[in-house]
């Protein structure tokens, strides 16, 4: 269930901008073997460091980020 005020579609745009923004940072002509090794490592040094912020801080997780709206007043 999406956060009050944002749609379904909003946050699919939302994630795909995330994924071209990913893979934007590669350039073209890399390989995608290394492209997912490079991708692996990366998330294997986010798990590292979630886990130690884990053992610091136990009862803190964040749950999620709502996304929100602004008007033009």
């Amino acid at each position: 269930m999406p956060p009050e005020g944002a749609s379904i579609r909003e946050i699919k745009a939302a994630q795909r901008q995330v994924d071209e923004k990913e893979n934007r940072l590669f350039h073209e002509r890399l390989p995608s073997d290394e492209r997912a090794s490079i991708l692996s490592a990366q998330n294997a040094h986010a798990q590292e460091v979630q886990a130690f912020d884990q053992s610091m801080h136990p009862h803190s997780q964040i749950e999620g980020i709502y996304l929100e709206q602004v008007v033009p007043a």
